[in-house]
């Protein structure tokens, strides 16, 4: 028999039955039964005016079986995180709500579960704490951090505005008395700061079951002016025998005498107690000005008394809270030129 006969003879019959053949191949194919765990994330859809507190597990594994094909679709979609399940609940109520899993909630085509088997769920329920939502004002509070230089302290603390528009679950807000801004630092500060600072946007609240959670809520603005006043620890200081100085312009038409007894002052000085610990007499200035008397017609040969006030200097820098010189006031004389 010639091998054309053999390969190219009874061509329909050879073609019908790679017809069947292949027929067959897809339906055992299509009949073959896999199984697998597929992961898929779970969201519970809530009225308005109810907000999500807590929901014990975010996702679901479904030990499920199927045939290839339906099995390679689920996994394809949970490849493309286009496999989940949302639950749209009404009538829900403040506190825990327990749910049973359904494999109903899968956003798989009908056709494709009708042809699934759920062999096992995990977890076999899952648990939801729900609270209405609220709106509130509250204040703001400056959060610092750090200590400020030695010898510094922060006396108070303000924000701009003063108040914000809070809103979230009534479980959280309920308990808040102030919205908290992110840490200010006056590390080694001794002056006082502005910042804009952001504003927390979440909170703690324990369930029912004794848990700790965070809780998120919207505030606006989200963002403040933080005002920190820092001031040194004040205290006072006393100089004896700080010498008068006399300031006159070299055209003053007068002489001036500062007698004796009006030579030397007292100074009394209140201040950061750091800067007063270095304060000495030297650093300190004490003086008297004329200037403005060098149009007096009485001034007499002989001398004329006039009331000066003593002024003072102090270091660049120096804080000065309070300072005067004792007497507050001296005489100088003036004398007409001989």
């Amino acid at each position: 028999m010639k091998m054309t006969t053999i390969v190219f003879g009874n061509a329909r019959l050879k073609a019908v039955a790679l017809v069947i053949a292949l027929a067959i191949w897809f339906y055992a194919k299509g009949r073959l039964q896999e199984e697998a765990i597929i992961g898929v994330p779970l969201t519970f859809k809530l009225p308005a005016n109810y907000q999500l507190v807590h929901q014990s597990r975010a996702r679901v594994q479904f030990d499920v079986k199927g045939s290839h094909a339906v099995i390679a679709r689920l996994r394809d979609k949970s490849a493309q995180n286009s496999l989940a399940m949302t639950v749209a609940l009404e009538g829900v109520r403040e506190g825990t709500i327990w749910k049973e899993v359904e494999p109903g909630w899968l956003n798989v085509p009908r056709s494709d579960m009708v042809q699934l088997h759920f062999a096992g769920v995990e977890p076999k329920t899952v648990g939801i704490h729900v609270s209405e939502s609220i709106a509130r004002s509250l204040p703001v509070s400056v959060t610092i951090s750090g200590q400020p230089r030695a010898g510094y302290e922060v006396s108070g603390t303000s924000a701009t505005p003063v108040e914000v528009a809070v809103r979230g679950p009534a479980v959280l807000l309920r308990q808040m008395s102030a919205v908290s801004t992110a840490g200010v630092s006056v590390l080694d500060e001794q002056s006082s700061l502005r910042r804009e600072v952001s504003l927390k946007s979440s909170g703690r609240v324990r369930l029912g079951t004794g848990e700790m959670v965070d809780v998120p809520f919207v505030v606006e603005p989200s963002r403040v002016v933080a005002h920190v006043d820092i001031v040194g620890h004040m205290v006072k200081h006393e100089l004896k025998d700080i010498p008068v100085q006399l300031l006159k312009p070299v055209d003053f038409p007068f002489e001036v005498q500062i007698p004796a007894e009006y030579g030397k002052v007292s100074v009394t000085v209140e201040g950061v107690e750091e800067e007063m610990k270095g304060l000495t007499n030297t650093a300190v200035r004490a003086y008297v000005e004329v200037d403005d008397l060098r149009n007096e017609a009485d001034v007499k040969a002989t001398g004329s008394p006039y009331k000066r006030s003593v002024r003072l200097m102090f270091p660049p820098g120096m804080r000065v809270t309070e300072s005067r010189a004792t007497p507050a006031e001296i005489t100088v004389i003036l004398r007409k030129p001989e």
